[in-house]
């Protein structure tokens, strides 16, 4: 059954998606990191990390002292943080608009109220009808 996606027309399109398995970045905490040197084996004790790496999303580089095990991690698997949509409640009402109705005036040629504001300056209010015709009025003569 294909079901019509924003992109597809149809057709369900799907992105594979590769694991991050680098060591955590210090800057921004992602393990999306490129190994550009392994670390030296833990026999030689030192406070530094020997192991240099850097960040595919923020691009710092850094040092690290092991580097993941890749083999022995369980896989992950994510739940989905929203309920499904029939399980959703009522949706709330958007918050309320802050504006002010304006008594729009009739169009000097055709004498339509098909009117519209197309901008507002201190004393000034600009218009302009579907017919063309642009014109402007004093705000305090509304």
């Amino acid at each position: 059954m294909d079901r019509a996606g924003p992109i597809g027309r149809g057709k369900m399109t799907y992105a594979r998606l590769d694991r991050c398995d680098g060591p955590p970045c210090p800057n921004c905490g992602c393990a999306d990191a490129e190994i550009l040197e392994q670390p030296k084996p833990a026999a030689e004790k030192s406070w530094w990390g020997s192991g240099k790496a850097v960040c595919r999303q923020c691009g710092t580089e850094f040092r690290f002292k092991e580097a993941p095990d890749v083999e022995h991690q369980e896989p992950i698997i994510e739940t989905p943080q929203l309920p499904p949509i029939e399980h959703q409640g009522v949706m709330l009402s958007p918050a309320p608009v802050d504006y002010k109705l304006v008594k729009v005036p009739l169009c000097p040629a055709c004498r339509s109220e098909d009117v519209r504001v197309t901008t507002t300056r201190a004393n000034l209010r600009y218009y302009k009808c579907q017919c063309g015709e642009t014109f402007k009025r004093a705000k305090d003569a509304e």
